[in-house]
C-alpha cells in the first residue's frame, strides 16, 4: 500500500468560509487529509484537493483592553508560549522584546508595537539565507534580513519571551510584489491569542497588525513553523516512493467591493503663506 497524508487545506476560521471540498481519489478528511491506495499498478500516483470558499477582511474587535502581562491561560494555550528550535530565543531577543514593551499594560500595543518594529526594521529579502532553508529567530536578528516565515518566527519569538502565547500559520498569500513570479504563493503569519477573544492574526511582513486582508487564504496553523506539508508512507517488496514537488494554485472566481477608509483624514490650511 501507499499513504499520503496531506497537512495543507483548506479550513473554516473568521476570515474564510468553506462552499466545497472535493478530493480524488476520495480520502478521509480530518486534521489531515490522507489518501491510501492498496495494491496499487498504475503509477505514478496522483491525488487531487479542490476547495471553493470566500475570504474576508474582517476585524475580530477588541472592545476592551486586555491586560498585560498576562496573568492566566488555559491549558492548551499556554504551550503557544513555549520556543522551538527555529522559533528561539537569546539574550538580544530577551533585552528587544523587554525595551519595545518596556511600560505597556495593553496586549494589544504590546503585539502592535512587536510587529511594527520587524515590518520596519528587518528587510524583506528573497535571496536572504532562509529562502531556501529557514533560519531561526536568533540568526533573523542578527542578520536583520530573511523572508516571510522568518519575520514571523522573530515575531512569535518576541511574543513568547513575554509570555504572550503566538502560533505559526501557513497560507496562501495575494502580491504584486515584482519580486514574485505569480501574484499567489506560499505565505507565513502569525496569530496571537487574546483572553477573552481568542486569536488574532498579525502579519509581520504586510504590515498588517490585528487583522489580514482578503488575499489570505489559511491552511494551517501550527506551534512551529518547521512543518511538512505531506507525509509519505509505503509498504511493499523492492518499493520506494519518490514524491514530487507539491503544486498549490489559487483561480479568483469573483471579487468583492473594495473596503471604505476606516480612517479618514483631512487637512486644512490656516495660511496659504509659510
Amino acid at each position: 500500500y501507499a499513504k499520503i497524508s496531506l497537512n495543507y487545506f483548506i479550513k473554516e476560521s473568521d476570515n474564510q468560509k468553506i462552499f466545497s471540498l472535493k478530493t480524488t481519489p476520495i480520502a478521509q478528511i480530518s486534521d489531515k487529509i490522507v489518501f491510501e491506495w492498496q495494491k496499487p499498478s498504475k503509477f505514478p500516483l496522483t491525488y487531487e484537493v479542490k476547495s471553493s470558499l470566500e475570504t474576508s477582511s474582517m476585524r475580530k474587535e477588541i472592545s476592551k483592553k486586555v491586560d498585560f502581562p498576562i496573568k492566566e491561560l488555559p491549558l492548551d494555550i499556554y504551550e503557544y508560549t513555549k520556543l522551538t528550535a527555529m522559533i528561539d530565543t537569546n539574550d538580544d531577543i530577551k533585552r528587544l522584546a523587554s525595551k519595545l514593551s518596556s511600560g505597556e499594560d495593553d496586549l494589544y500595543v504590546v503585539a502592535f508595537t512587536l510587529a511594527a518594529w520587524i515590518n520596519k526594521n528587518i528587510k524583506y529579502d528573497l535571496l536572504s539565507a532562509g529562502a531556501d532553508a529557514v533560519e531561526p529567530s536568533s540568526w533573523v536578528l542578527k542578520n536583520r534580513v530573511g523572508v516571510c516565515d522568518e519575520l514571523t518566527n522573530l515575531f512569535i519569538s518576541l511574543c513568547r519571551s513575554l509570555g504572550i502565547p503566538a502560533r505559526f500559520v501557513t497560507g496562501m498569500s495575494y502580491t504584486n510584489d515584482i519580486q514574485f513570479e505569480k501574484p499567489w504563493g506560499l505565505h507565513g503569519w502569525a496569530e496571537v491569542y487574546f483572553p477573552g477573544y481568542g486569536w488574532v492574526p498579525f502579519d509581520p511582513t504586510y504590515g498588517e497588525f490585528g487583522f489580514i486582508d482578503a488575499g489570505h487564504i489559511k491552511l494551517k496553523d501550527s506551534f512551529d513553523s518547521n512543518k511538512t506539508s505531506s507525509e509519505y508512507e509505503w509498504k511493499g517488496r523492492d518499493a520506494d516512493l519518490s514524491p514530487k514537488q507539491l503544486i498549490i494554485d489559487v483561480n479568483v472566481l469573483k471579487k468583492g467591493e473594495l473596503m471604505n477608509p476606516e480612517v479618514d483624514l483631512s487637512i486644512q490650511l490656516f495660511d496659504d503663506k509659510v
